[in-house]
């Protein structure tokens, strides 16, 4: 813009020039060199303030953008980007992708199918509601909060072993748990206790665990020890007592470790 102005200043000085320069030198001469100054100063003026509107305009729809934020370092801190107002469109239904958060336009591939991944395997652990044979008028099994336990010289004095109580207990007057015990695989089940809360306390001390009235020593290999529980439905009518049995639940497993 600069350079145009001067242009325009010097073709006007230059036409002022040759007039008053003529041979012929008059007023009117003056007074046409007055005229053609006063336009040229007249155009310059209009031509600068349609510079400066044009030069407004391009400032309010071009914005320039804001300086980097610098730290105290002198390195640029990664500002976070703003979220987008415009949200992204939804994902189609037969898609396997789904836009994420951080980068909307990347679509993630997901598993979708996840019975055909990998192998299925039946466990060996029957869900008592699912069960349509067992009878309403028993008691539903119990389930223990832990199945393994590790008997050894550090193992503190008293372990408690816990399990719930059966789903439908409120059925039944009252409920006991008949609990049994077998030592090693090959071992007999043998009658433990009855207790009617759903708590047993097994004690430990000198490498010997106590299991109520059964003593087990540590030996020179681990020793496995089996328990399980049952819930006892009790019906009480007209001073009569009417047990109901409930099943076994999962064995619940105690190693004795070698003595060294």
């Amino acid at each position: 813009m600069n350079a145009v102005l001067q242009w325009l200043v010097l073709f006007h000085s230059r036409r002022v020039s040759q007039i008053t320069a003529g041979r012929y030198f008059t007023w009117h001469s003056v007074w046409k060199a007055m005229v053609l100054s006063h336009n040229a100063f007249h155009k310059l003026y209009r031509f600068g303030s349609l510079i400066q509107r044009m030069s407004s305009e391009t400032r309010r729809f071009f914005p320039p953008p804001p300086p980097d934020p610098i730290d105290e370092r002198g390195n640029h801190e990664e500002t976070e980007h703003t979220p987008r107002e415009d949200k992204p469109p939804p994902p189609r239904l037969d898609s396997m992708t789904f836009p994420t958060n951080r980068l909307p336009q990347l679509n993630v591939p997901i598993i979708k199918r996840l019975p055909d991944v990998g192998q299925s395997l039946e466990v060996d652990q029957h869900d008592p509601g699912s069960n349509h044979n067992i009878d309403p008028n028993l008691p539903l099994p119990v389930v223990p909060e832990k199945t393994m336990f590790n008997l050894w010289e550090k193992t503190q004095t008293q372990t408690e072993v816990r399990w719930s109580r059966p789903e439908n207990a409120g059925n039944f007057n009252s409920v006991l748990y008949q609990i049994e015990i077998k030592s090693g695989e090959s071992g007999e089940w043998q009658s433990l206790a009855e207790n009617y809360q759903p708590l047993y306390r097994v004690y430990f001390a000198e490498g010997k665990a106590l299991f109520g009235r059964t003593r087990l020593s540590q030996d020179s290999t681990v020793t496995m020890v089996n328990l399980r529980v049952r819930p006892v439905g009790v019906f009480t009518n007209n001073g009569r007592q009417e047990r109901k049995l409930g099943p076994w639940c999962e064995n619940i497993v105690f190693s004795l470790e070698a003595k060294h």
